[in-house]
C-alpha cells in the first residue's frame, strides 16, 4: 500500500483488503516502511489458511514464509508485478506475464528447501531449540517440523536439539556457546551440517556431530563466530566428523556441496534455470562465469557446448568444490579465487560469453564498467534481486547492450523473493 510517497508493507495482509496497522520501522535510504496489522476482516476472499502452524503473523511467529497465507495465483501475480516494476526503466523490456516454476513443484509448494538456517536458543527451562527469527526482530522463535524444508532436515535438526539439551550445551553469548546451525540436504536424503559456535574446541561438538550423523548427516563441520553482528558465518568451517561434502544431481551434471558454502535453496528450480541460462548463452569459444559459487551454472553450459570455461568466486571453499565438480564431470573448466569488488582478475583470453550470478547487491561497480569495456557478445545474468538487476541492465544498455530475453522464476515460494534470468547481446 502507498501512504503519501511512502510504500508500506503490512505483514499478513492480502491485496485489496482494508486493515488497521501501525508502522513499526522505516528504511533509512528508501521511501519504504513496515507495519504490523492490528485489525483485519474476519474472512476475505483470497486468503488461505497457512499450512504451517509456525507461520507469522496469522498462525505463529516464524518470519520465514511471510506469504504463506496467500494462494499460489496471488503470489504469482505479486512476483511478476515486482519484476515488471523493477525493470520498467530498462530499454526494450516488455512486461512479463508468467512466473516459471519447476515441474517438480507441488501444488502446496512445500518441502522444497534444501537448506535450513537455524538460530540456537533455549526455552521452557533447559530445552534447546533450533528456531528462526521472529519477523523484523532479534527474538528467536520455534519452528520444529518446518514443512518447507526437505524432511531429513527436520530429522537432523531434532536430533541436534535433543543432543544439545541432553548435554546442557551453552548458548551464545555464553562461553563455548552454540549460535547457529545450517543443515543442507540432497534429493537422495543425505545431509550435511555446519555448526557455528563460540569456540571450535567446545567439548560438546563431537557428541552433537555424532547425533547428527546418526540422524542421516554424512558429515559435520564447525566455524567460529564471536562477532556482534547478524552474519551467520564469518570464518572458514573445518570438518569435525565424516565427509566434507555430498553430491547433488543437477540435470546433466553432479555437484559436490556442503552446508558451509552458498548454493541455491531450491535445487530443482536451479537445475532448470541453469539449463535455460546455458541455452541463452549458446555456443562460445570461451565463457567466463563470474560469482560462480561451486560452478553449477558454468559447468552446465560447458557440458552442453564444450567451450573453454573460466570461473571466479571470492570464497575459497566454493572454488575448491568447483574444481572438484569440473573433474567429477570430466570437464576442463578452470576456477580461481578472486575478490570481484576490485574488478575483473587478469587472465588470458577475451570471452565471447559471460555468465554473472551476483549476490543480492548486484554487480560490483567495477565489474559493470569493465564488462562494457570488454564487450563480450553475450551476457547472461542470473539475479536474486530484481531491483539491482534493473539498475545493472540500465547501465549495460547505455553501454551498447540490448536485452533479448527476461524470465522470472519462483526460487522461494511463500516469500516475496523471485529470481530472474536476463540475456543481453552486444548491438552492432
Amino acid at each position: 500500500m502507498e501512504v503519501g510517497n511512502v510504500r508500506v508493507f503490512v505483514a499478513g495482509a492480502v491485496p485489496g483488503e482494508e486493515v488497521k496497522a501501525v508502522v513499526e520501522s522505516m528504511a533509512r535510504n528508501k521511501r519504504v516502511a513496515w507495519a504490523r496489522m492490528l485489525e483485519r476482516p474476519a474472512d476475505i476472499e483470497g486468503r488461505v489458511r497457512a499450512p504451517c502452524h509456525h507461520a507469522a503473523p496469522n498462525r505463529g511467529k516464524c518470519g520465514g514464509c511471510p506469504w504463506m497465507h496467500l494462494p499460489a495465483q496471488t503470489q504469482t501475480l505479486l512476483k511478476v508485478a515486482r519484476v515488471n516494476e523493477a525493470l520498467s526503466e530498462v530499454p526494450g523490456v516488455q512486461p512479463l506475464h508468467r512466473l516459471h516454476r519447476a515441474p517438480e513443484t507441488t501444488a502446496d509448494m512445500l518441502a522444497y528447501r534444501a537448506r535450513g538456517n537455524y538460530v540456537v536458543f533455549r526455552s521452557g527451562g533447559d530445552r534447546v531449540r533450533l528456531g528462526s527469527w521472529q519477523a523484523r526482530t532479534n527474538k528467536p522463535v520455534k519452528m520444529e517440523g518446518c514443512p518447507i524444508v526437505r524432511p531429513v532436515i527436520n530429522d537432523v535438526a531434532d536430533a541436534i536439539a535433543a543432543s544439545m539439551t541432553a548435554q546442557k550445551v551453552p548458548i551464545h553469548p555464553e562461553k563455548w556457546g552454540a549460535r547457529y546451525v545450517t543443515i543442507r540436504a540432497n534429493s537422495e536424503g543425505a545431509s550435511h551440517v555446519d555448526l557455528v559456535v563460540g569456540d571450535a574446541r567446545s567439548r560438546w561438538i563431537s557428541d552433537v556431530a555424532e547425533a547428527a550423523m546418526a540422524a542421516g548427516a554424512v558429515g559435520v563441520s564447525a566455524s567460529v563466530n564471536r562477532e556482534s553482528g547478524n552474519a551467520i558465518r564469518v570464518a572458514d568451517s573445518k570438518v569435525v566428523a565424516g565427509a566434507d561434502n555430498f553430491v547433488e544431481q543437477m540435470g546433466d551434471i553432479s555437484l559436490r556441496l556442503n552446508a558451509a558454502t552458498f548454493f541455491q535453496i531450491y535445487p530443482e528450480v536451479a537445475t532448470h534455470m541453469y539449463a535455460r541460462a546455458a541455452e541463452l548463452g549458446g555456443p562460445a569459444e570461451l565463457a567466463w562465469d563470474l560469482y560462480c559459487g561451486v560452478g553449477g551454472l558454468g559447468l552446465t553450459w560447458q557440458s552442453r557446448f564444450g567451450g573453454a570455461l573460466y570461473g571466479v568466486e571470492s570464497v575459497p571453499e566454493s572454488i575448491r568444490l568447483a574444481n572438484l565438480n569440473s573433474r567429477d564431470n570430466n570437464l576442463r573448466a578452470r576456477f580461481a579465487v578472486a575478490d570481484l569488488t576490485g574488478g575483473l582478475p587478469r587472465t588470458r583470453g577475451e570471452p565471447d560469453l559471460v555468465f554473472v550470478n551476483p549476490p543480492r547487491r548486484g554487480l560490483d561497480r567495477a565489474i559493470r564498467s569493465q564488462l562494457q569495456e570488454l564487450g563480450p557478445e553475450r551476457i547472461v545474468y542470473m539475479s536474486c534481486d530484481p531491483d539491482s538487476l534493473g539498475r545493472d541492465l540500465v547501465y549495460l544498455s547505455r553501454g551498447g547492450y540490448g536485452v533479448t530475453a527476461v524470465e522470472a522464476w519462483d526460487m522461494m515460494p511463500h516469500t516475496q523473493h523471485v529470481e530472474v534470468i536476463a540475456c543481453l547481446e552486444l548491438r552492432n
